[in-house]
Parts: C-alpha cells; structure tokens; sequence
C-alpha cells in the first residue's frame, strides 16, 4: 500500500508534468455558438458533483444549467419558465439544499420595466414548479437575487426599490418554508434610511442562521447583518473607511468556513489609492479583522469577486481585472492559508476576451471550480470554466489530523472493472471513498452511513460518474473516516 504523502506528491508531479499548473486552464462550458450566455454561478452539492447555471439567450427558454460528469460538462438545458411575456430572466443563484435538492433563484425583468424574483428546484428526476419569492412582484422592481442553505434552512436575499421612480435601493430576504412549500414573508435586512443598499450575497451557518453583507453607495462601506431568528442583528461595517473604500459597486462576497468563521471580499481602495483592488476580512465572532489586500497589481482595476471556503487556511478568492493592455478583463484567482496569500494565477487565456464576473465552488477535496463569461474570438459570450486538480486541502489535513488507527485500505480486484474496498474502522464514524485517476482528476466517489467500528467492503463497477467504465491503467483510492485519511492504488484491466 502506498502511504498517502506519497501518493500526493505523485499526484502533484504528474499534474506539474502535465500541465505545469494544478489549473487545468480555461475551457469552454457553453455552446460556442453566436448567443449571449452570461452570468454563471457554480455551486457544488454533497455528490460532489458541480452544477452550473447562467443566463442564456435560447429562443424563450432564457436560463440554462449543466452538470459535471465526471471528465466533461453534460450538454446544457434549460431551467424553463411557468410565466410567459418575460422580457428575460437575469442574475441567476444556485445552492443545493439538505435533500441535495438544486435550488435556482433568478430574476425576472417584464415589459412594464419592473421586476421580480422567482425560483424553483430540481428533485433529481424534474424540476418544480416555479416558486415566487418576493411577496410584492407588482409594485417591487427586485434584483440580484442570492440564495444559500445551512443548518436546515434556506434563505434567499434581493434588493429593490418599492416603486418604478424610486432611486433608493433596500436589501430583503426570505426564509423557504419546507410545511407549507412557500417562501416566508419578506424582512428588511438594511436600514431605511434612504441610502442605496444593494449587491447583497448571503451564506447560511449550521445553525441555520443567515449572514448577509452588501454595499452602500454614498457610504462606501460593506455592511453586515445576521438574522438571530426573530429579528435582523446589525448593520456592522465591514471595512473601516478610514483606511478602505469600498467601491459604490463594491459586489462583496461570503462564505462561512467547516468552523464557522466568516470570509468576506470585496472591491475597494485605500484611501488615495487611484485604482481599485480587491480586499479581504474575517469574523470568529470577536468582530471583523483589518482588510487585506488580496489582488497584487497596482496600476489596474479589479471589480467583481466571489470567495469560497472550507477551513480558515483555505480560502479562496477570484476576480476579475480590467486595463491589462487593454480595456479587456482578465480572471484571476489566489487562496490564502496561514501563511498568508499566494501569488495571483491567471484562470482566462487569449481564446477570449472581456473575461469577468467570476463564480467559484470548492469540491470535497477543498480544490476550487470557477465559471465566468467572456467573449470567443468571433463569437458572442459564452460560459468558460477552470478548475484546480490538486487537492491541496486534503494533503494539509493529513498533517494537522494524523492517522488515528491504521484502516488497512486494500484494493481486491473483483474482475477486470469490478474492484472491492475493504478497510477496517477503530473508531465510529460516517465513511467516504473517493477514486482518482492517474492525474488527479477524480472519476468516482461514495458517502457510506455511519459505521460502528470492525470490517467493511465497498464495491466499485469501475465506473465514471457519466456511467461510462473507465479506462484500464493505474488508479488511486482514498479512504476518509473518523479525522483520518488513508489511501492505496490499483490497477483496472482490459476486459
């Protein structure tokens, strides 16, 4: 059996060799035809599998979405609508509830020049009904719709004005209600005072909590508000503008990490800066740490950024940056661990141009996905995807969790496709086996339910998550269980 450090640094070569970066680089998503596709937004579910979701332009049927299948993106289709004479359907969140249900939220924009928010969800077989959201559709003009699940609860936020001549943006947000199969009625998450709140995100806690930050114009100020189940705690101020503004389009971003802590970017600038960057803060429940900055250039600007994380020494944070040569945008993307941030990697290439608006995900392994749009040389705008191979999360968790009891994971070789797992526990706990090919990428995976302590088997058909068998050559299995990691490789014959 190979010991796990081992086979990660293998992994890391031959990812190196390949590719000379765990960035797989830029690839298509979309069609790769004349529309517009637009807006992506990524979320990936406890399958590990990574769904997509933008807004598209495809004969009345204006939001498309894709799933992962294992080495490639599915063909795209469309989410549908209940509703007809929209002028079209923009802005689109995605999120997975505890039923791993995939959930879409999305604006929708009328003739009349108003608005509303919308969604509705995917079972695994169809997709529901659409669900309205807002509870005001005919005199509320409701945009940018964010929707994020934690602790049992799902919760949508928006902006929006009360009526078509207002100026004055205000940020909302629902609780879904699982009894009676409707959104819950609306709260003011920002202050009514008059100023422009918009560009809201939210991210829910395992307590079910909902933490929401936004941007306020005039104020150029990230606010941040929690809700503690009867009423909305805040706004507190993210940034301190003594030190950092915040842009009047400021899009910042949250994630709450496995430990609870808070994760927030956003674009600003230090006072007297004249270009924009993208900064960073944090909350353990003390209050928000000095902002950091994460972009490294001095002489562009960056705009929109999105961030995803899992642990406290890995967050990731992506953005976009325009003025490199041109007026173009570029993707670019940098994680931060506890020694601080890494060099900035560029995630576009010159297949296209005008790159921006980038969303990413972390898988299982801590490893990021990002989606954004940009324009092909001679085409519309469409979807294009990275995504990073080397789980660099698991092999840092091997060093702070060691091995607490040896499960002695072999690979029996059933038949030529067929494989048997066997490992024995010391501890209780729920099980995860995931298999890697030979170049990191990883082709299979299983959630086991809780397991009391002795030997178990797990078989694998030799499968990739499209169905497809695998090609024979040399594969690695990893085995997760009670804070420990262990993992062997095998070979798949010819049949």
């Amino acid at each position: 059996m190979m010991r796990p450090v081992a086979v990660v640094s293998l992994l890391l070569a031959l990812l190196i060799l390949s590719y000379g970066s765990p960035w797989v680089g830029q690839e298509w998503l979309g069609r790769r035809d004349s529309s517009a596709d637009i807006t992506a937004f990524i979320a990936i579910g406890r399958s590990n599998q990574p769904w997509a979701v933008w807004h598209g332009h495809s004969g009345d049927t204006t939001l498309m979405y894709s799933t992962w299948l294992g080495d490639r993106w599915d063909t795209e289709h469309g989410v549908g609508s209940d509703r007809p004479n929209l002028d079209s359907r923009p802005a689109p969140s995605l999120c997975f509830d505890g039923q791993n249900r995939t959930w879409v939220a999305w604006t929708n924009l009328w003739p009349n020049n108003t608005y509303d928010v919308a969604s509705r969800f995917w079972d695994g077989d169809s997709w529901s009904r659409e669900i309205q959201v807002n509870s005001r559709p005919d005199t509320e003009c409701a945009m940018g719709p964010a929707i994020a699940f934690g602790g049992g609860q799902l919760w949508c936020v928006w902006d929006c004005f009360h009526d078509v001549s207002s100026t004055n943006y205000s940020v909302f947000a629902s609780c879904w209600n699982e009894d009676s199969g409707v959104w819950g009625p609306q709260t003011r998450v920002s202050p009514p005072d008059g100023e422009m709140h918009w560009w809201n995100k939210v991210a829910v806690d395992q307590q079910g909590r909902p933490h929401v930050v936004w941007c306020t114009a005039s104020l150029y100020t990230v606010f941040y508000s929690y809700y503690d189940g009867c009423q909305w705690v805040g706004p507190f101020p993210v940034n301190d503008t003594t030190r950092v503004l915040a842009s009047w389009v400021a899009a910042p971003a949250i994630a709450i990490d496995r430990e609870g802590i808070l994760h927030v970017c956003f674009t600003g600038a230090t006072r007297g800066a004249m270009y924009r960057d993208i900064f960073y803060s944090s909350n353990d429940g003390s209050g928000w740490r000095p902002c950091e900055k994460v972009s490294q250039d001095s002489i562009y600007d960056e705009w929109y950024s999105d961030i995803a994380a899992d642990r406290p020494d890995n967050v990731w944070v992506v953005w976009d940056r325009q003025g490199e040569g041109s007026d173009d945008f570029r993707v670019y993307a940098s994680r931060r661990d506890s020694s601080g941030w890494s060099p900035e990697e560029r995630l576009d290439n010159d297949i296209s141009r005008d790159d921006g608006y980038p969303h990413v995900a972390l898988d299982t392994c801590g490893s990021p996905w990002v989606v954004w749009d940009a324009m092909p040389i001679g085409n519309g705008f469409d979807i294009f995807y990275n995504r990073y191979l080397v789980p660099n999360a698991a092999r840092e968790s091997r060093q702070a969790n060691p091995i607490e009891g040896k499960c002695g994971l072999i690979a029996r070789l059933a038949s030529a496709h067929r494989v048997s797992f066997c490992y024995n526990l010391t501890l209780p706990g729920r099980v995860r086996l995931d298999v890697f090919d030979k170049t990191g990428r990883q082709v299979w995976s299983a959630t086991e339910s809780w397991r009391d302590p002795g030997q178990y088997a797990t078989d694998w058909a030799g499968r990739c998550y499209s169905g497809k068998l695998a090609p024979a050559g040399i594969y690695f299995c990893r085995l997760v269980a009670t804070g420990s990691e262990e993992t062997c490789s095998f070979v798949l014959l010819q049949d």
